[in-house]
């Protein structure tokens, strides 16, 4: 005579991301680890003293149940709901924090009364960590994103310490009611074989090594706004000549407080301009800062200190405007009157944005004064510069404006509050000018 065995049975599918490829429970896979990561990077995040990466998923290297399966217990009537324990095991380099993400349960009606799922720490008397998947009243059910489970890494913390001082290993369990309804039911045989619908979504998150919230490091190569007018770059400190309200947010001008020449502005010329009437590029004149030397400097600069290094995202392209010979010549040519209207903040001021080949630049007048007194007085970020420059030995510096006399170049000079002039066949420091963009 054959024995029927009619119980409850339900099978819960999981559902596991793993550098954006989904595994199925179904899959023959015995078991997820997302290797895959350090194969692609060359990056080991088994090691805790492995670089930072981007975002803190890359850590995640844990192994997950394929399947889950928990039934009624034919031992005790069929009232409680069990199922075995299930191994979770971290491999990470990190410290690892396993929650629920969501739980999806259809049929389940006027059969279940409750369902919970119970993340343990074998060998460990604390009280189990329990999220709530379902009640048949709706009471306290499907509030998820609560913890189940917080694993150490197996690997040595640096600091000699562990996170959480409870290893890498976790079990994770079901455990729930059935209705009375359908136990008297199945007491009075008219219960049938009952399977459910059921899937889960675990949520992974990796956590820094004391198990606090995992951020990522700083980048060593990124900006530092010290707070005091100064931002730390490119190993040099760098004074901030304008901010995020005139530059944009999170953008900053700066200029470095270290010379990287002592240059004439011009090669071989001795004017700023060609000479009123004589074409753009004759032999008795040059066409300003766009042709000069110490603008090819600062190319040159750029193309070694700046272009395929790690610094270059943070700098944005400048478009440092010039005033053209034709128009200078329209505004009356060199004069005190022009030079002053050169130096006005809105005349000719550096701008900014997203860009191929960022290129250090020479600040104008624009970009340091405040517009008034005869020459254009000097802003006080610009005053703040010329201090810095002089706990360098600096005294003069070049600008790209032009002067108010054809032989002259705008200037900084330690001994002036307002925009100087220089003549361009003498040399003076070549300070870089950079945009910089700060998270």
């Amino acid at each position: 005579m054959r024995k029927d065995r009619t119980f409850l049975i339900l099978k819960i599918l999981m559902l596991f991301a793993v550098l954006e490829i989904f595994c199925f429970a179904l899959s023959t896979q015995a078991e997820i680890i997302n290797t895959p990561l350090s194969e692609k990077l060359n990056w080991d995040n088994t090691n805790p003293v492995s670089p930072e990466p981007p975002t803190g998923e890359e850590w995640i290297n844990v192994t997950l149940p394929q399947e889950m399966f928990f039934s009624s217990d034919p031992m005790l009537q069929h009232l409680v709901v069990k199922s075995k324990n299930y191994t979770v095991t971290n491999h990470s380099g990190r410290p690892v924090r396993v929650s629920v993400e969501d739980f999806k349960l259809t049929g389940a009606n006027g059969v279940l009364k409750n369902l919970a799922l119970y993340g343990r720490i074998p060998n460990n008397a604390q009280a189990a960590e329990i999220v709530k998947l379902y009640a048949d009243d709706g009471s306290g059910a499907g509030i998820f994103g609560q913890t189940l489970l917080e694993l150490d890494s197996p690997a040595p913390n640096p600091s000699g310490l562990s996170a959480f001082g409870h290893g890498e290993i976790g079990t994770l369990a079901f455990e729930g009611e059935t209705l009375s309804e359908w136990q008297q039911g199945w007491l009075g045989s008219k219960a049938k074989y009952v399977e459910l619908d059921s899937s889960l979504k675990l949520r992974l998150t990796a956590l820094n090594l004391d198990g606090g919230e995992w951020s990522p490091a700083p980048d060593p190569d990124a900006p530092v706004n010290n707070g005091d007018g100064t931002i730390d770059f490119m190993g040099k400190k760098w004074s901030v000549i304008k901010g995020p309200e005139k530059m944009g947010e999170g953008n900053y001008m700066i200029a470095m407080r270290e010379s990287i020449a002592f240059v004439r502005f011009h090669d071989t010329f001795d004017r700023y301009f060609e000479r009123r009437g004589l074409p753009v590029g004759g032999s008795l004149g040059a066409n300003g800062y766009n042709n000069s030397l110490v603008r090819s400097i600062l190319r040159e600069w750029s193309e070694d200190n700046i272009w395929g290094t790690s610094y270059e995202k943070y700098i944005l392209t400048a478009s440092p405007y010039v005033i053209t010979h034709t128009l200078f010549w329209e505004w009356g040519g060199f004069s005190n009157s022009v030079f002053l209207r050169l130096n006005q903040p809105e005349a000719f001021p550096t701008t900014a944005a997203s860009g191929r080949w960022p290129t250090a630049f020479l600040m104008s007048g624009s970009d340091v004064s405040n517009g008034e007194g005869i020459y254009g007085d000097l802003t006080e970020e610009a005053l703040a510069h010329l201090k810095g420059l002089a706990s360098k030995g600096i005294k003069y510096m070049w600008l790209r404006s032009p002067g108010n006399s054809d032989s002259y170049a705008a200037s900084l000079d330690l001994n002036f509050s307002h925009v100087d002039v220089h003549r361009v066949d003498n040399p003076i420091s070549l300070v870089p000018s950079l945009v910089v963009h700060i998270d």
